[in-house]
C-alpha cells in the first residue's frame, strides 16, 4: 500500500547551523477495490475483490458491500479487511434473470473510500421458471 501524495503539509525551519524540512502526509481516501468479479446462480450472487491500490495512507479497517436492483438498495453488509468475498442469497433479494449493481467500498480510520461498482445479471434456472 502506498501513501498518496495528494495532500502535503510542509514546514520549513531554520535552525542555527542547518536547515531542515518537516514533511507531513495528510491521509486521504482509499481508492476503489480492484478486480471485482462475480459468480451467480439463480438465487445466489457471490462478489469477490482485491484490496485497493491505495489505502489512503492509513490501514484499511473494513469494507462495505451494497446490492441494488434497478429500483432500490436491497442489502448492505460490512465485513473485515480479511474478507475478500461475500455471497448474497434469495434472502437478500437475489432472483433469477435480474440485473444488479454491486458496490464495494474500502474504509480507513478517517475516510470512506471511493466505491467500485459493477453490474451483473443473475443466472436463469429452469426450476425457478416452472414454479
Amino acid at each position: 500500500m502506498g501513501i498518496p501524495l495528494t495532500k502535503i503539509a510542509l514546514s520549513y525551519c531554520l535552525a542555527s547551523s542547518f536547515d531542515f524540512f518537516v514533511l507531513n502526509v495528510i491521509p486521504g481516501k482509499p481508492s476503489p477495490p480492484i478486480n471485482i468479479t462475480f459468480a451467480t446462480t439463480c438465487d445466489h450472487l457471490t462478489v469477490a475483490w482485491n484490496e485497493p491500490e491505495s489505502d489512503g495512507g492509513l490501514p484499511l479497517t473494513h469494507y462495505k458491500i451494497e446490492l441494488r436492483d434497478e429500483i432500490e438498495l436491497l442489502d448492505e453488509v460490512f465485513v473485515g479487511v480479511q474478507t475478500m468475498r461475500f455471497t448474497f442469497t434469495s434472502k437478500e433479494g437475489v432472483n433469477p434473470r435480474t440485473r444488479y449493481t454491486v458496490a464495494v467500498q474500502a474504509f480507513n480510520k478517517l475516510n470512506d473510500g471511493t466505491k467500485g461498482e459493477r453490474d451483473v445479471m443473475s443466472a436463469y434456472c429452469e426450476y425457478f421458471a416452472s414454479n
